[in-house]
């Protein structure tokens, strides 16, 4: 699975908001393996935290997430990095297509996922600029 290693010579920070650990754990995990630097929240309120001492370049978020929804964290993700920073959603249900203020959706994973449909988001969008994604999978 090698072909899911970052496309630039920058750090691709990545950060994992969910609130089922395990999940959190083993998509970190996965995606460390293939040269990301990756965090990982619980919440959104806990992700913020991490995205105001070091932004990630890309999120992968839950979009059901007690209190602060993975909606209003993509937002508020994108207004503490001065730029959209793009956004793969995660969800075991059917989505609307949406793009949430300054956090924009390039992506759903539908959950159960494959680890190479995984790799092929991230290797798409982690050095896009969410404002220049060309087309939501």
């Amino acid at each position: 699975m090698s072909d899911a290693a970052p496309r630039s010579d920058a750090t691709q920070r990545i950060l994992i908001v969910d609130d089922d650990p395990q999940l959190c754990e083993f998509v970190a995990m996965a995606l460390a393996e293939q040269g990301y630097e990756t965090a990982t929240a619980a919440d959104g309120m806990q992700a913020l935290t991490l995205a105001a001492k070091a932004p990630p370049t890309l999120l992968i978020i839950d979009i059901g997430m007690p209190g602060l929804s993975g909606e209003e964290l993509a937002a508020k993700v994108g207004e503490l990095a001065a730029a959209p920073v793009p956004c793969i959603i995660m969800s075991g249900s059917v989505l609307e297509r949406t793009e949430s203020g300054q956090g924009v959706v390039v992506g759903y994973l539908p959950k159960p996922f494959e680890l190479d449909d995984l790799f092929r988001m991230v290797r798409q969008y982690a050095a896009t600029p969410a404002h220049s994604a060309a087309s939501i999978e």
